[in-house]
């Protein structure tokens, strides 16, 4: 079903007559931009005007006609709405707030102020980074820098900073994230590598910036590559040096926070949050020529309605993303799982848009399988045994028939059976399927699918075991390799109580103690025929896990815990041993590694969610793994999303929907494995021929685009 060619002649038509009076020209021309335009600017008035109404209506509907590649402002405001993000995980050279020595340019520095050999530690005052005034971002306010009638102001500030590089050969792809305010040049090792806003070589103290630019105003970090920069690191001491220059003596405010990064990957542009989706939608809604493919592309994102606060929850929720928070800290995270999330609605509403003037079944099944929708009305929890009804009350009621038009309570908990099953994975972009692909032959895998495993360290004995009614060290000294545990008791793991699963049961700990320390001895190699060797933890409620004496990961729940947590700390969220086990990435911390025959010291510690907890276990195993052709890591952020059916969890038995009526329709028993898809392919052909969607669909389109006056009773 193609609505709109149903609708063709009465849109025409509707520009004539609008109630009992014929229209004046000037009537029709309003009425139709105001319908299947963006409201009549000046230019459009113009336009059709000269035109003509039925050729204006004509020119929108083959929007493959209209080019926009040219269309100046529509291309620089949509380029605005992304930013440049780095894949993969990165790893800091230079952080902000990290400390820098810095010199206030009243008059030009000494002619080495940048280079490694200039002794800024006996000259220059020291702060962290950010550094400026005015923006409510910076953590060394330079205050007398504004120039006033009081006092005199300069342009310019000079910071440099020391970092050190252990090894040469791990450094990959190298990025500078600066956030500035208006203008800057950046040096590496003595030689520039960046600047923006700003002239001369090198610039003069007194030189304005040349734009009052930067990224403040965006709230946000520039990334850029800098690879060709690479060649200027050394092993051991390194030197990165910035000036930042305003663009006048009284400005309101200045901002520098530099970053040096390298990551496995070059960036990638992506939109950090659902206000610049919105925002893309407006944009060709304001610029763009093909004014009635952006008002159909913005009504069928408005009909198959989500909601991007479930969609960023669901992926804050995930053990994966909780584990990250722990690791790499929560607002950076947080982050990524708000760009994450606005990828997802931008990929559905860019679907739409694309196919405006499809076929109304194609934007169903592309809605039915689109990751927004599969999270917002819960199909991800639609198992075998445990049917979800959300999906399948809403494709009836709002997406396809309307309130009450031709359906039951009994079709609608046979549709709920139908959909089981359907979930999400991740995948890398150059994987996935495009449409109907996607659909009609999904994804049974996870998003990192395990092809072999070899356990490195698996459960059993050899622990030494400490029970926490008291510190066991000061601070971590018990996690180092020399610590002496002789006067600690041994077991095996896992260790814990009430769990029925448990080698080494902890009788007294209920009532008594919240805390557990182990410890082992082991060796630890990182094979090279293997992609991945992982800490796997399994886990009630949380933990803290070191190697050699460096922390290397933690629950979620422990994020705010203390670096180390006292042992009597208790867990603020429980955390059960079926809902998840935690992975932490060895290879990460190979720096830290003892290659055999030398052995590396494991230590954990556990904590229960109360002292009267009904259960407490801690098991971690050391394996390494191969994986599936195609996975990637859940929390990859450039992966992206896509459906997944699940076989195990697709009810197989038969439905029969519209049971007695003409339209009933019947799904056989037995579709077992990646067979089962079809049920739901099936409904969806169904559900698009009944004469229920047509009605509800064609009034829905004339509501927009004719008339108000039109509903399903008339």
């Amino acid at each position: 079903m193609k609505p709109l060619d149903i609708l063709g002649i009465s849109l025409l038509l509707s520009t004539v007559l609008l109630g009992e009076e014929p229209l004046t020209k000037e009537q029709k021309i309003g009425h139709v931009l105001n319908r299947v335009a963006y409201g009549p600017s000046p230019e459009d008035l113009e336009r059709v005007r000269n035109m003509g109404v039925t050729a204006y209506l004509q020119e929108q509907f083959h929007p493959e006609r209209l080019r926009d590649t040219g269309n100046q402002r529509l291309q620089k405001a949509v380029a605005d709405l992304y930013m440049d993000t780095i894949p993969g995980s990165s790893k800091y050279l230079v952080r902000a707030g990290d400390s820098w020595h810095y010199f206030k340019g009243r008059v030009e520095p000494p002619r080495d102020w940048y280079r490694p050999n200039f002794d800024a530690a006996s000259l220059w005052p020291k702060g962290p980074s950010g550094f400026g005034y005015g923006d409510d971002d910076d953590k060394t306010i330079i205050d007398d820098m504004r120039g006033t009638d009081e006092n005199a102001g300069y342009l310019s500030l000079y910071v440099r900073t020391e970092f050190e590089i252990e090894d040469l050969s791990q450094i990959d792809h190298l990025f500078l994230k600066v956030a500035y305010d208006d203008g800057f040049v950046g040096y590496l090792n003595g030689k520039e590598v960046l600047r923006r806003n700003l002239r001369g070589f090198p610039p003069k103290h007194d030189r304005p910036a040349s734009s009052s630019s930067g990224t403040v105003e965006r709230g946000e970090h520039d990334t850029f590559p800098v690879n060709e920069a690479k060649p200027l690191l050394r092993q051991g001491r390194n030197v990165l040096a910035f000036q930042v220059h305003n663009h006048r003596i009284g400005s309101s405010d200045l901002t520098l926070i530099p970053e040096l990064v390298y990551a496995p990957d070059t960036p990638a542009k992506v939109m950090e949050g659902v206000q610049k989706v919105q925002e893309l939608m407006h944009l060709r809604g304001v610029y763009s020529t093909k004014q009635l493919q952006a008002v159909l592309g913005e009504f069928w994102e408005n009909h198959f309605c989500t909601d991007f606060d479930k969609v960023e929850d669901y992926i804050d929720d995930l053990p994966a993303y909780e584990q990250k928070q722990a690791a790499e800290g929560e607002d950076r995270v947080e982050k990524q799982i708000a760009s994450e999330a606005a990828a997802i609605e931008l990929q559905e509403y860019e679907f739409f848009y694309e196919n405006a003037f499809g076929h109304f079944g194609d934007l169903l099944l592309y809605s039915a399988t689109s990751p927004s929708m599969l999270i917002y009305l819960d199909s991800v929890l639609n198992l075998k045994g445990e049917p979800n009804e959300n999906y399948a009350r809403e494709i009836l009621e709002l997406y396809t028939f309307g309130v009450d038009n031709r359906y039951t309570q009994a079709d609608i908990e046979e549709l709920a059976r139908c959909f089981t099953g359907w979930n999400i994975r991740k995948m890398n972009p150059e994987d996935k399927p495009g449409f109907p692909e996607s659909a009609r032959n999904p994804s049974t895998e996870p998003s990192l699918a395990i092809a072999k495993e070899t356990s490195l360290l698996d459960l059993g004995p050899g622990w030494k075991c400490f029970k926490g009614k008291r510190e066991p060290s000061e601070g971590i000294a018990w996690t180092k390799p020399g610590f002496n545990d002789a006067r600690w008791s041994s077991g095996a793991t896992g260790f814990g109580y009430a769990d029925d699963d448990d080698a080494t049961v902890l009788s007294d700990m209920k009532g008594r103690y919240v805390s557990l320390y182990l410890r082992k001895k082991i060796p630890l190699d990182l094979p090279d025929n293997y992609e991945d060797v992982v800490l796997e933890m399994t886990y009630d409620d949380g933990y803290v896990a070191y190697l050699n004496g460096h922390e290397i990961g933690r629950s979620a729940n422990m994020e705010r815990a203390g670096s180390p947590p006292k042992f009597n700390y208790v867990v603020p969220n429980n955390h059960e041993i079926d809902e998840g086990v935690d992975a932490i990435d060895l290879r990460r911390w190979s720096s830290i590694i003892n290659p055999p025959p030398a052995l590396n010291t494991l230590a954990i510690q556990g904590h229960n969610g109360s002292r009267n907890s009904t259960d407490f276990s801690i098991r971690p195993r050391v394996v390494a793994r191969n994986y599936k052709p195609g996975s990637i890591p859940l929390t990859h952020p450039l992966g992206t999303r896509t459906f997944r059916f699940h076989p195990d969890q697709h009810d197989t038995e038969e439905k029969v929907l519209f049971k007695g009526t003409e339209h009933e329709l019947r799904l056989p028993a037995g579709r077992e494995g990646k067979a089962g898809i079809q049920d739901a392919l099936d409904v969806i052909g169904a559900t698009v021929t009944h004469p229920s969607t047509s009605e509800f669909i064609i009034v829905k389109l004339i509501n927009k685009l004719v008339s108000d006056e039109m509903t399903l009773e008339t």
